[in-house]
């Protein structure tokens, strides 16, 4: 008997499945899975990643794009805290 494969996170890779939260350098994150933007300040940004709330924490925060469930955030990111 043929045992089944697991999948792995290189097959949902192969198959165009986005991570929830992508983070690109110290520059930018971007989500296709965004609740809201709950919080906005000038060295910050916290919103939902899909049930998740996401703090960013740096200097020029600035949201590139907002709509239809994606989030684009840009700036000099310090840290970022989950939950």
């Amino acid at each position: 008997m043929k045992e089944k494969r697991r999948k792995t996170v290189l097959d949902e890779l192969e198959m165009g499945i986005r991570p929830p939260l992508q983070i690109w350098g110290d520059h930018t994150v971007y989500t296709e899975n965004c609740g809201g933007i709950l919080d906005l300040g000038e060295d910050y940004i916290r919103f939902l990643s899909g049930k998740l709330p996401v703090t960013v924490f740096g200097s020029g925060i600035s949201v590139g794009e907002y709509g239809a469930g994606r989030l684009l955030v840009r700036g000099k990111f310090t840290s970022l805290e989950f939950g």
